[in-house]
Order: C-alpha cells, then structure tokens, then sequence
C-alpha cells in the first residue's frame, strides 16, 4: 500500500509528477502566518497583492509612485461612475464635461485628504512631511504638491464650465 506521507499536507502531485502547492489551504512552512502592518499604516498599496509598474508616463502623472492595479482599477471605476450620466441621457456638452472632470479633479484632492485625516493611524495631527514621508519629497508649505496643483485647476474648471 502506497501512502503520501513524506510530502508535506500543502502539496499534491499532478499527473505529470510536479507539485502542485495549495498554499491556501496549508502554510508550506510551519509557524505563524506572517504579520501584515495595521490597516491604514502603509503607503501607496504596498502590502496589496497587486501588480505594480513605473515607466516615463507614470513618472510624468505619477511622480515618484508606482502605478498599482488597485490605483489604476479605482481610477476607471471612479471615472466611469463620474461619466453615467452621459448613458442615462444627459447630452454630451463642453460646459459638463468640464464640471465632471472638475468634480473628478477635487474628489481624488479630498479622497486622499480625508484618507490620512479620518485614518486613526494619522489623523490631523499627524497630516505633515514628518509623518507621510512617501509625500514628503513633494510637500509645499502644509500640504503635498498635488494639492496646491489640482485644487485650483478643479475650482478653474468648476467655473469656467459654468461660462461655457
């Protein structure tokens, strides 16, 4: 009688002799789990399980970061949502288009804002180059670069939609 005893719980073999590994069901090593950081207390989708990339166009919106899949997942879901109107019959016009983009400007400005300030692992007090280092290269005055950029090209484009 031939028993599976020697090969680890987390392994099976395939057809072709390989291992296959179901790292889901059992750990491969023995121990604990591996401690991930506190929610809220990384930067940037680091501990995410996502792909990343960085190239010249990422550089050039992106400065410093990387571009992850979540960043670029939640950016289409957030601009498509911003565009529904336009598939439930609002007709296409420059005037809205401006105040979509305008409002889609300020939401990423305040998203990420209230992200560090709601969030318990920084808070208000905390909101400074000191403590949100991966801002810190870019950081004018009270508040990173994108800040002071975006919010006034949204108020811009909020107003010049309403003249157009």
């Amino acid at each position: 009688m031939h028993t599976q005893a020697s090969q680890p719980p987390s392994c099976s073999k395939r057809r072709n002799g390989r291992k296959r590994v179901r790292s889901a069901i059992a750990p491969s090593a023995p121990g604990p789990p591996p401690v991930r950081p506190p929610t809220g207390t990384t930067r940037w989708a680091s501990t995410l399980p996502t792909w990343r990339f960085k190239n010249r166009l990422t550089r050039l919106f992106l400065g410093n970061r990387v571009a992850t899949g979540y960043h670029v997942y939640f950016q289409l879901l957030v601009w498509t949502v911003l565009h529904v109107p336009y598939a439930v019959g609002l007709p296409f016009s420059l005037a809205a288009e401006m105040r979509i983009v305008a409002f889609g400007i300020l939401f990423w400005v305040l998203e990420d804002y209230f992200w560090f300030v709601v969030n318990p692992a920084f808070g208000l007090r905390r909101f400074d180059r000191e403590h949100i280092w991966w801002h810190a290269a870019n950081w004018w005055g009270v508040m990173p670069r994108d800040y002071w950029i975006f919010t006034p090209l949204g108020v811009a484009l909020y107003f010049a939609s309403n003249a157009a």
